[in-house]
């Protein structure tokens, strides 16, 4: 394999590089690659599963290697008529005992936790290899993979469901589990589960955590009891500082009380009408890229871009840099979130307050001149 291809290679490139080897000094010369099967057909995906909601007392379990080990455990590969040799998993099961190797040093050794790391990309790709165009693939196992793979996640919630867990959001490889006011230890579930796996799928318990906001599906904010971790949507750079301060805070009055939330909403809502809403929690910072439209008078493609959301001099919504900010906007974009809140945290909907202010048209020499750092 050419050092440039090992560089730039996907990582299925090179597990069917390593194919390739096993068969050249197994056959010699009279080796030849197999013809790709076509990857036109759809392979399902993973389970994923979320209700949306504000939960006390959380864990998450995640089976440990799920593909690579429903691979091994179901000696699921390209088949005999690419692979007789089933080069495929013995490779496989070659790394990751390796890998499960370095992830004990790891636990000491900063080296071994970072090639155990590469190690696990390496082994997460065998699968990828199946569903890819490349000579050794093969679709119908990488359905067969994820198959297996949606049972064991549904067997997993099941055996938490009857012990009376709450079972947040599961998606893959992983469950979050919410316990609330019970006062059992999260590892007497996660034996629990594990009792009922097959043999060869491990199950871990990644985290546990005092709350968990769970916005929409893979959109999510974690609480580990001195900092937040933002997940999904709240993690985008696109977004306005504006958001994770508005929903954490609002996270944190709700579990007060109800009325505490809505009263930080309406004193949030109040600044905005009021105009004076500090700009940098409005702000967004990106690269600006071709795909960006209506950006050009912010800077070249390839500058780092600040912006926010004001109106042009027709009073129409406008990306800018300087002057004030569009009223309009974020009263809508805050009601949104509102909205949202109380809905997946009180389970009631909420009802606005209309009475939104209007845009005028304006000349830039009345803007503000208030500017934001590039």
């Amino acid at each position: 394999m050419k050092l440039q291809d090992i560089v730039c290679g996907t990582p299925a490139m090179k597990i069917q590089e390593m194919i390739n080897t096993w068969y050249q000094k197994s056959v010699g010369s009279m080796y030849r690659r197999p013809k790709p099967y076509s990857t036109t057909q759809k392979i399902g995906g993973a389970l994923t599963y979320a209700n949306a909601g504000l939960y006390t007392n959380c864990f998450k379990l995640d089976v440990s290697s799920l593909y690579p080990s429903v691979m091994l455990r179901y000696e699921i590969d390209p088949g005999t008529e690419k692979d007789p040799d089933h080069a495929f998993l013995a490779l496989l099961k070659c790394i990751t005992d390796e890998r499960l190797a370095l992830k004990e040093l790891g636990k000491q050794d900063p080296d071994a936790k970072i090639r155990e790391q590469s190690l696990k990309i390496l082994i997460n790709s065998f699968y990828g290899l199946l569903g890819s165009g490349q000579p050794h693939n093969n679709p119908d196992s990488a359905e067969k993979v994820t198959a297996y793979g949606r049972k064991i996640l549904t067997l997993m919630i099941n055996v938490l469901e009857k012990a009376g867990v709450t079972v947040a959001e599961a998606d893959t490889d992983g469950v979050l589990c919410a316990l609330g006011s019970d006062t059992t230890d999260p590892i007497q579930h996660l034996n629990q589960v594990n009792a009922a796996l097959p043999e060869g799928i491990k199950v871990e318990l990644e985290w546990v955590m005092p709350w968990v906001y769970i916005h929409a599906p893979k959109n999510y904010i974690l609480y580990d009891g001195s900092k937040h971790i933002f997940k999904g949507l709240f993690h985008k750079r696109d977004q306005p500082a504006l958001l994770k301060e508005f929903v954490t805070n609002f996270i944190n009055f709700a579990l007060i009380s109800e009325t505490d939330a809505i009263s930080y909403y309406n004193k949030v809502l109040g600044q905005i009408r009021s105009g004076t809403m500090p700009i940098e929690l409005l702000t967004v910072k990106k690269k600006h890229s071709k795909t960006m439209v209506n950006f050009s008078h912010l800077g070249k493609i390839g500058d780092k871009i600040s912006f926010y959301i004001g109106t042009d001099a027709d009073g129409k919504e406008a990306n800018v840099n300087t002057g004030p900010y569009d009223v309009l906007h974020y009263v809508k974009y805050i009601d949104k979130l509102m909205v949202t809140l109380m809905k997946n945290i009180f389970k009631e909907d909420f009802v606005l307050d209309n009475k939104y202010p209007t845009r005028r048209k304006r000349k830039y020499a009345d803007a503000d001149s208030t500017n934001i750092q590039q």
